[in-house]
Protein backbone atom coordinates (compact mmCIF):
# COMPACT_ATOMS: atom_id res chain seq x y z
CA UNK A 1 0.00 0.00 0.00
CA UNK A 2 1.42 3.67 -1.24
CA UNK A 3 0.20 7.15 1.01
CA UNK A 4 -0.66 10.11 -1.31
CA UNK A 5 -2.74 13.31 -0.36
CA UNK A 6 -5.21 14.01 -2.68
CA UNK A 7 -4.82 17.13 -4.73
CA UNK A 8 -8.53 18.77 -4.66
CA UNK A 9 -9.46 17.75 -1.20
CA UNK A 10 -5.90 17.12 1.13
CA UNK A 11 -7.85 14.36 2.32
CA UNK A 12 -4.80 11.54 3.07
CA UNK A 13 -5.33 8.02 1.67
CA UNK A 14 -3.65 4.76 0.99
CA UNK A 15 -3.76 2.53 -2.61
CA UNK A 16 -2.17 0.04 -4.13
CA UNK A 17 -1.90 1.52 -7.03
CA UNK A 18 1.32 3.68 -7.61
CA UNK A 19 1.00 7.41 -8.97
CA UNK A 20 -2.41 8.23 -7.22
CA UNK A 21 -2.99 11.68 -7.69
CA UNK A 22 -7.17 11.53 -6.14
CA UNK A 23 -9.00 9.91 -3.51
CA UNK A 24 -12.26 9.65 -5.83
CA UNK A 25 -13.56 10.24 -9.48
CA UNK A 26 -15.40 13.37 -7.31
CA UNK A 27 -12.42 14.88 -6.52
CA UNK A 28 -10.54 14.11 -9.92
CA UNK A 29 -13.50 15.13 -11.75
CA UNK A 30 -13.67 18.77 -9.77
CA UNK A 31 -9.97 19.04 -9.47
CA UNK A 32 -9.89 18.31 -14.02
CA UNK A 33 -12.80 21.18 -14.62
CA UNK A 34 -11.10 23.98 -12.81
CA UNK A 35 -7.73 23.32 -13.80
CA UNK A 36 -8.28 23.56 -17.47
CA UNK A 37 -8.10 19.61 -18.32
CA UNK A 38 -5.88 18.36 -15.25
CA UNK A 39 -2.97 18.04 -17.46
CA UNK A 40 0.20 17.80 -15.44
CA UNK A 41 2.57 16.23 -18.04
CA UNK A 42 4.85 18.00 -20.25
CA UNK A 43 4.15 20.09 -23.17
CA UNK A 44 5.98 20.17 -26.63
CA UNK A 45 8.39 22.74 -27.43
CA UNK A 46 7.52 25.30 -30.32
CA UNK A 47 9.96 23.71 -32.55
CA UNK A 48 8.10 20.55 -32.08
CA UNK A 49 4.84 21.88 -32.53
CA UNK A 50 5.92 23.17 -35.73
CA UNK A 51 7.03 20.15 -37.15
CA UNK A 52 3.52 18.39 -36.05
CA UNK A 53 1.48 20.91 -37.33
CA UNK A 54 3.93 20.39 -41.02
CA UNK A 55 3.27 16.73 -40.77
CA UNK A 56 -0.34 17.11 -40.29
CA UNK A 57 -1.24 19.14 -43.11
CA UNK A 58 -3.37 17.83 -45.80
CA UNK A 59 -3.55 13.89 -46.09
CA UNK A 60 -2.43 12.17 -43.06
CA UNK A 61 -1.18 9.58 -44.93
CA UNK A 62 0.80 11.42 -47.09
CA UNK A 63 -0.65 10.78 -50.35
CA UNK A 64 -4.96 10.96 -51.66
CA UNK A 65 -6.84 7.66 -50.49
CA UNK A 66 -7.03 5.28 -53.69
CA UNK A 67 -10.22 3.44 -54.39
CA UNK A 68 -10.36 0.04 -52.48
CA UNK A 69 -12.68 -3.05 -53.18
CA UNK A 70 -14.79 -4.24 -50.06
CA UNK A 71 -15.55 -7.96 -49.48
CA UNK A 72 -18.72 -7.45 -51.76
CA UNK A 73 -16.56 -6.87 -54.93
CA UNK A 74 -18.01 -2.83 -55.03
CA UNK A 75 -15.28 -0.20 -55.63
CA UNK A 76 -15.31 2.24 -52.59
CA UNK A 77 -13.93 5.56 -52.96
CA UNK A 78 -14.36 8.76 -50.04
CA UNK A 79 -17.60 10.72 -49.83
CA UNK A 80 -18.11 14.06 -49.64
CA UNK A 81 -18.27 15.34 -46.12
CA UNK A 82 -21.49 15.01 -44.49
CA UNK A 83 -22.88 12.73 -47.37
CA UNK A 84 -26.07 11.13 -46.26
CA UNK A 85 -24.89 7.51 -47.53
CA UNK A 86 -21.26 7.30 -46.57
CA UNK A 87 -20.46 4.50 -44.18
CA UNK A 88 -17.93 4.39 -40.82
CA UNK A 89 -14.81 5.16 -42.88
CA UNK A 90 -16.52 7.96 -44.75
CA UNK A 91 -16.51 5.45 -48.05
CA UNK A 92 -19.55 5.19 -50.59
CA UNK A 93 -20.13 3.06 -53.65
CA UNK A 94 -18.06 4.45 -56.44
CA UNK A 95 -20.92 3.49 -58.87
CA UNK A 96 -23.59 6.27 -56.90
CA UNK A 97 -21.02 8.39 -56.26
CA UNK A 98 -20.94 8.86 -59.93
CA UNK A 99 -24.41 8.37 -61.15
CA UNK A 100 -25.20 11.14 -58.08
CA UNK A 101 -22.65 13.29 -60.12
CA UNK A 102 -23.97 12.46 -63.44
CA UNK A 103 -27.68 13.06 -62.04
CA UNK A 104 -26.57 16.43 -60.28
CA UNK A 105 -28.39 14.95 -57.35
CA UNK A 106 -27.81 12.52 -54.09
CA UNK A 107 -29.61 9.46 -54.73
CA UNK A 108 -32.28 8.37 -51.79
CA UNK A 109 -32.40 5.48 -49.91
CA UNK A 110 -34.67 3.47 -51.95
CA UNK A 111 -32.92 4.36 -55.87
CA UNK A 112 -30.02 1.67 -56.19
CA UNK A 113 -27.48 1.86 -58.72
CA UNK A 114 -27.50 -1.34 -61.42
CA UNK A 115 -24.84 -2.52 -63.68
CA UNK A 116 -26.01 -3.43 -66.79
CA UNK A 117 -22.99 -5.81 -67.58
CA UNK A 118 -22.62 -7.32 -64.30
CA UNK A 119 -19.11 -6.45 -63.48
CA UNK A 120 -19.24 -4.21 -60.49
CA UNK A 121 -15.90 -2.44 -61.49
CA UNK A 122 -17.58 -1.08 -64.50
CA UNK A 123 -18.91 2.30 -63.27
CA UNK A 124 -18.46 3.55 -66.32
CA UNK A 125 -21.66 5.78 -66.73
CA UNK A 126 -23.05 4.09 -69.81
CA UNK A 127 -23.08 0.90 -67.48
CA UNK A 128 -24.74 2.67 -65.07
CA UNK A 129 -29.07 3.05 -64.45
CA UNK A 130 -30.70 4.09 -61.67
CA UNK A 131 -33.45 1.62 -59.86
CA UNK A 132 -35.66 1.75 -57.35
CA UNK A 133 -34.97 -1.48 -54.43
CA UNK A 134 -37.73 -3.59 -55.46
CA UNK A 135 -36.89 -2.99 -59.14
CA UNK A 136 -33.38 -3.83 -58.77
CA UNK A 137 -34.43 -6.90 -57.07
CA UNK A 138 -36.78 -8.40 -59.32
CA UNK A 139 -34.50 -7.86 -62.31
CA UNK A 140 -31.85 -9.78 -60.96
CA UNK A 141 -34.45 -12.04 -60.19
CA UNK A 142 -35.38 -12.16 -63.94
CA UNK A 143 -31.22 -12.40 -64.59
CA UNK A 144 -30.73 -15.48 -62.68
CA UNK A 145 -34.07 -17.42 -63.71
CA UNK A 146 -35.39 -18.06 -60.41
CA UNK A 147 -38.73 -18.84 -60.65
CA UNK A 148 -41.46 -19.54 -57.64
CA UNK A 149 -43.30 -22.48 -56.56
CA UNK A 150 -46.80 -22.31 -55.47
CA UNK A 151 -45.95 -21.09 -52.06
CA UNK A 152 -44.11 -18.44 -53.35
CA UNK A 153 -40.68 -20.01 -52.53
CA UNK A 154 -37.72 -19.75 -54.78
CA UNK A 155 -37.30 -23.32 -56.38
Amino acid sequence: MYNYTCLQCRKHFAAAAKNRLFCCRPCSSTYNNTHGGGFTGRTHSDTTKAVIGEKSKGNPYGQERQAEMCQNGYMYVDAPKGHPFANCRGRIKRARLVMEACLGRVLSRDEKVHHKDEDTLNDDIGNLEVLTASGHGSLHGKLQNRSRNPLGQFA
